[in-house]
């Protein structure tokens, strides 16, 4: 996956390249504390870790993929990273959260991470149940590394999310495209934030997480939209109504 130079808050711990490369111009775009040039069969140990290396204890007849080695376009395009640990502390005040209610697919929840990344402001990222891993490699690929640090968690229970909801005194919304109030007729200044909610891609949000929110009305001319388009509508909503912090 790419996610080395689409995003200035993504800061690798050491990454690895091709000691054979003769141009080396592309590295001054990766922010990293350490990049080290290794041979690469190393590199392609690392990412065909099924494949072992020849002549070790766990090598077969098969060896290693000579072609991918001899090929500089292959082999030598390799690169391997490693990331800090993500961020999962909450900040002490929260303003804007997103909350990815059984969101199931890696693309949706990449592109609901782009969102919240390129609108700002978003203190957190929470997923229930059934939302797929944040850090899973599809999503990663997905968000191309877009608001990796951004605090994320999972609150299996709807009582948990009710909780965290009443805590930090946010105002619970789920969009809808067929009724429900605009979101600038609410009176949000008893809130502290606003706590956007998005829903399962087939079935939306579940009832508990409808009960607990006000609807918004989408104004749209079409019966539903995408989960990843309708969170960066709704936190887009959200972030103009509700008075921003100064690093909004």
């Amino acid at each position: 996956m790419n996610i080395s130079q689409s995003s200035s808050d993504i800061r690798f711990k050491e990454v690895l390249v091709s000691s054979k490369l003769t141009d080396y111009d592309f590295l001054s775009g990766i922010q990293a504390r350490r990049i080290r040039r290794v041979d690469p069969e190393l590199l392609y140990h690392i990412a065909y870790h099924s494949r072992p290396i020849p002549g070790t204890s766990n090598s077969n007849d098969d060896g290693m993929d000579e072609e991918i080695l001899e090929n500089a376009s292959i082999g030598d395009s390799l690169m391997v990273a490693t990331l800090p640990r993500p961020v999962h502390d909450f900040p002490e005040k929260i303003t804007l959260a997103l909350c990815l209610n059984d969101v199931i697919f890696p693309d949706n929840v990449g592109s609901l991470l782009q969102s919240a990344h390129a609108i700002g402001g978003v203190d957190v990222v929470i997923g229930t149940e059934k939302t797929c891993d944040f850090y899973g490699w599809k999503v990663l690929e997905a968000c191309k590394g877009l608001g990796y640090n951004i605090p994320k968690r999972t609150l299996s229970e709807p009582e948990q999310v009710q909780a965290f909801i009443r805590d930090n005194n946010l105002l619970p919304i789920v969009g809808d495209c067929s009724e429900g109030v605009p979101l600038s007729s609410l009176d949000v200044s008893k809130y502290s934030g606003v706590f956007v909610i998005v829903g399962n891609e087939k079935h939306g949000p579940t009832q508990a997480m409808r009960d607990m929110a006000v609807k918004i009305r989408i104004p749209i001319k079409i019966h539903s939209l995408n989960v990843g388009v309708a969170g960066g509508i709704l936190l887009q909503q959200a972030k103009s109504v509700f008075p921003p912090r100064a690093s909004f």
